[in-house]
């Protein structure tokens, strides 16, 4: 779980850096809607990101909480957070609008890459020590 939350602060840090310095968000937002007329704020896109990290952070370190004081439902709370983030990571990777994706796939991947960590999580939560250890 140390990973899974590793890689959300890394990408974190990589979004503010594209924010601040890359704007490959907003140039590929640019890219998108310009030839139909439309500008759109790519803040609004970062803003979205910035939550969903924010709140996987959260997530992260509540799920670390739980699995180490073995609470009770840590492992289903574990695999649920992993099942609705994964969604969210793949709705990101392939949402699109105009026959192009909204985010960079760059993005859509790195979005992905903490969902590696929770898979790995889960399956180390069910697989290993006994059941009778968890109430």
């Amino acid at each position: 779980m140390g990973l899974g939350l590793l890689l959300t602060v890394v990408e974190s840090i990589a979004l503010v850096i594209d924010q601040t310095a890359v704007h490959s968000i907003a140039h590929h937002l640019s890219a998108l809607y310009a030839p139909y007329g439309l500008h759109p704020d790519p803040d609004w896109l970062y803003y979205y990101l910035y939550a969903t990290a924010a709140i996987g952070i959260l997530l992260w370190l509540t799920t670390i909480w739980g699995v180490g004081r073995r609470k009770r439902g840590a492992r289903a709370v574990a695999t649920t957070v992993f099942v609705l983030a994964t969604g969210i990571a793949l709705l990101n990777l392939s949402v699109s609008e105009y026959g192009t994706r909204i985010f960079p796939l760059f993005w859509g991947i790195l979005g992905l890459l903490p969902c590696v960590g929770g898979l790995a999580a889960v399956f180390v939560l069910w697989t290993t020590g006994r059941a009778k250890d968890w109430p």
